[in-house]
C-alpha cells in the first residue's frame, strides 16, 4: 500500500465480547463478504486486515483473502482467517497486501466489560513494536453517543512509550446496551514502513442504574483578544478540570454590563462529552459606541457543585465604529431601509438591496422590496348570458398600469 495509508483510518463495526480477560475475541460471526480499496477505489488484492484504512469495511482483526478488479468493485473480499488477538499490516505494493494475524499483546484492554452507565471507562493501548516516530491511536467506537471522546480523549503513542493509559466517560442507559470499540494503531517501525495493527473489537456492556456524574470545575477560562475596539469580537475558550461526561457541558456566559459588551446569542462555549476544551467561537460583541475605555467582568460557569463563576477581564477601548447596512437592517437580507442611513456615529451610510430587490420597488420608499408584476386582477362580461349567435363584451382589469407599450392579456 502507498506509505500514507496509515494516516486516515475509516470506521468499522465488528460485534464482539472479551473473554478471559483482557484478550478480546470475536462473539459474532464476522462478515463473510466485504470491500478492500484504495482511496482511489481501486481493489486491494491480496490478504487484508480488517479495519485498516483500505479494509475498514470488513470486521475488524480478522483476515480476508481479496482478489483484483475494475476500480469502484465491491465484494472483493472473502473470509480467510479469524484471529485471537487481532491482525497487522506488512510491507505490501500499492495495490497488493500480505497482512496476516498478530500474536503479540492485545493493542487494547478495558479496565471492564460490564459497568454502570454514567460511569468512567479505562482503556489501555499496548504497543511493544519499535515505533521511532511514535503512534497514532485511531479509537473506533460505535456508540459515540454513549462513549464519547475518541477524537478529543484518546492520546498517541509517544516513541520509545509501549503503553498509554486512559479513561473516557460513559453515559446513563435505560437498559442494557452493548458497544464496541477497538483501536487501530498507525505507526512506521524501525525500517521506516507504515504499519497498522487492529485488534478485534471490545464489547462494553452498560448497564441501567448509573447517575452522571456532576458538571467538573472550570479550571480556565482565556479571551482572545483581551482588549477590543468598538464593534469588536473577542473569542473565549474554556478548559475544564477533568474531560465532560457523555452529554457534554455548556458553559454559561455573562457579561457584567451588557450595553459596553454582550454575550452572543447562541454563541456560548460548549465541551463535548470527553473532552476538556471548548470554545473557539465569537462570544463577546462591544457596542458599537463606547464614550470612554471601560474594563467589563466576564463570567463563565460550567454548573460545577460549589465553584463561582471563573470571571477575567475584558477591555473595551472609547471610540464609534460605523454600522453596515447589514447591522442597520438588523441581519435581515430580504426588505430592510435602503438609500442613505445613518451609520450610527453621526455619518451616514449609502445602502442598496440584493437579490433582486431595488430601492422602493415594492411600494414603500426608503425600503428594499421586489417590484410588484403586471397581472390580471379581474375579468367581467357583459352580459354574462346571451342568445346563440350573439355577442358579450369583456374587460379585462390589471393589478396596475400597463407599461409603455402596452401588455397583452391571453384568454
Amino acid at each position: 500500500m502507498p506509505t500514507n495509508r496509515v494516516l486516515a483510518v475509516a470506521f468499522s463495526l465488528l460485534v464482539a465480547v472479551v473473554s478471559g480477560f483482557p484478550t478480546s475475541v470475536a462473539s459474532a460471526a464476522p462478515l463473510q463478504i466485504c470491500t478492500a480499496q484504495t482511496l482511489q477505489g481501486f481493489p486491494i488484492s491480496g490478504t487484508v486486515c480488517g479495519g485498516t484504512t483500505y479494509g475498514f469495511q470488513c470486521s475488524a482483526g480478522v483476515i480476508y483473502r481479496c482478489s483484483s478488479g475494475p476500480r469502484f468493485q465491491q465484494n472483493n473480499c472473502r473470509l480467510s482467517q479469524v484471529c485471537n488477538v487481532g491482525c497487522i499490516t506488512r510491507p505490501s505494493s500499492a495495490t497488493s497486501t500480505s497482512d496476516a494475524c498478530f500474536s503479540g499483546a492485545a493493542p487494547l484492554t478495558l479496565s471492564t466489560n460490564n459497568t454502570l452507565g454514567g460511569t468512567d471507562l479505562g482503556l489501555t493501548v499496548t504497543l511493544a513494536a519499535a515505533h521511532p516516530s511514535g503512534a497514532f491511536t485511531n479509537m473506533k467506537i460505535d456508540r459515540g453517543d454513549l462513549v464519547p471522546g475518541s477524537y478529543c480523549g484518546v492520546p498517541n503513542l509517544l516513541a520509545g512509550q509501549t503503553s498509554v493509559s486512559f479513561a473516557l466517560p460513559t453515559a446513563v442507559v435505560s437498559s442494557p446496551t452493548q458497544v464496541n470499540l477497538f483501536v487501530d494503531l498507525a505507526y512506521a517501525d524501525s525500517s521506516g514502513v507504515n504499519r497498522q495493527l487492529v485488534p478485534v473489537a471490545s464489547t462494553l456492556t452498560l448497564n441501567p442504574g448509573g447517575t452522571e456524574p456532576p458538571a467538573p470545575e472550570i479550571l480556565n477560562v482565556t479571551l482572545s483578544p483581551s482588549t477590543i475596539a468598538p464593534g469588536g469580537v473577542s473569542i473565549m475558550d474554556v478548559e475544564l478540570a477533568k474531560f465532560a461526561p457523555a452529554r457534554g457541558i455548556p458553559v454559561t456566559v455573562t457579561s457584567s454590563n451588557p450595553s459596553v459588551a454582550a454575550v452572543i446569542a447562541n454563541g456560548q462555549p460548549f465541551v463535548l462529552g470527553g473532552c476538556v476544551y471548548g470554545g473557539g467561537a465569537e462570544q463577546i460583541q462591544a457596542a458599537h459606541s463606547v464614550p470612554s475605555q471601560t474594563t467589563v467582568t466576564i463570567s463563565a460557569s460550567s454548573g460545577a457543585p460549589g465553584q463561582a463563576p471563573v470571571q477575567t477581564p475584558l477591555t473595551v477601548t472609547a471610540g464609534c465604529a460605523p454600522k453596515s447596512c447589514l447591522e442597520v437592517r438588523g441581519g435581515t437580507v430580504h426588505g430592510g431601509p435602503c438609500g442613505s442611513i445613518p451609520d450610527g456615529c453621526g455619518g451616514t451610510l449609502m445602502c442598496g438591496c440584493d437579490f433582486g430587490e431595488t430601492c422602493g420597488g415594492g411600494g414603500v420608499a426608503g425600503q428594499c422590496g421586489l417590484a410588484q408584476s403586471v397581472g390580471v386582477s379581474a375579468l367581467s362580461l357583459s352580459p354574462s348570458s346571451v342568445t346563440g349567435g350573439s355577442s358579450s363584451t369583456g374587460t379585462v382589469s390589471l393589478n396596475m398600469a400597463a407599461p409603455s407599450g402596452g401588455v397583452g392579456v391571453f384568454l
